[in-house]
């Protein structure tokens, strides 16, 4: 009777690790489900639509950018620091005057990946509040280099924000010239593309190659497809989530 009191307990044991392993797994998908309904790296495959993004200003190249985006009549979206608000706010006026749309980048374009849910928080939040002086508000996020965890999700979705990230990459943050910024976007832009530029990079200092390289790019990119800000490019009537891949 014992010997079989005992087998019962080692085998009630035995599937404890089972129970955790589903729970776990349960708590994945459902994370997983809910973070892709929330999250962009693209628009539609089914529209010849594409998005230019510009991150890290405002900064001196913001300027230069806003001149070829005007002389080619497109309107882009520009993800910007709060810290780079205060350092460059006559630039940024410039950028709220262009009409062209303005989203958020953070405060500090710190790693989130190495900060509780509170301080993810403050940092959309200190940039909302820099934006609401100008009148603006947005719900349109991006993490710095890109980078998403559930802390990151679980602050951007209480805050009511879609993280957009990006399929396209014009590396031009690490200064490769103007002809490799160029290939760079040409060769790997498709329907439905959010492109990912900089306006400033601290470690690359002021630079025209960005601009430079949009004089070609985006006479390139209208022969195929229209150029729109995200707000309207992740304005898909399907489910989100399913946008959610670098494919």
């Amino acid at each position: 009777m014992k010997k079989n009191k005992k087998q019962t307990i080692i085998q009630a044991w035995m599937f404890i690790p089972i129970i955790l392993l589903v729970l776990a797994l349960a708590f994945f998908v459902l994370f997983y489900y809910f973070h892709l309904s929330n999250t962009f790296t693209h628009g539609s495959r089914s529209t010849n639509k594409v998005s230019l993004t510009f991150d890290d200003g405002p900064a001196q190249e913001t300027l230069n950018i806003l001149k070829v985006l005007k002389e080619n009549n497109v309107t882009a979206t520009f993800f910007v620091v709060g810290q780079n608000i205060e350092k460059n706010p006559e630039i940024f006026k410039e950028l709220v005057k262009s009409g062209n749309e303005i989203a958020s980048h953070t405060y500090s374009h710190s790693h989130l990946n190495f900060k509780s849910p509170s301080e993810i928080m403050e940092e959309i939040e200190k940039t909302d509040e820099l934006l609401a002086r100008y009148n603006l508000t947005t719900n349109l996020f991006r993490t710095p280099e890109g980078h998403v965890s559930i802390f990151i999700w679980w602050g951007a979705n209480k805050l009511g924000k879609k993280i957009i990230l990006f399929d396209t990459i014009s590396h031009d943050y690490s200064d490769p010239g103007k002809e490799e910024i160029i290939n760079n976007v040409l060769s790997k832009v498709k329907n439905g593309s959010i492109i990912d530029f900089h306006d400033y990079a601290y470690w690359r200092g002021d630079t025209t190659q960005t601009a430079d390289a949009l004089k070609v790019i985006i006479p390139e990119l209208k022969k195929k497809y229209e150029i729109v800000p995200v707000s309207e490019l992740i304005n898909p009537k399907k489910p989100l989530g399913f946008n959610f891949n670098f494919q």
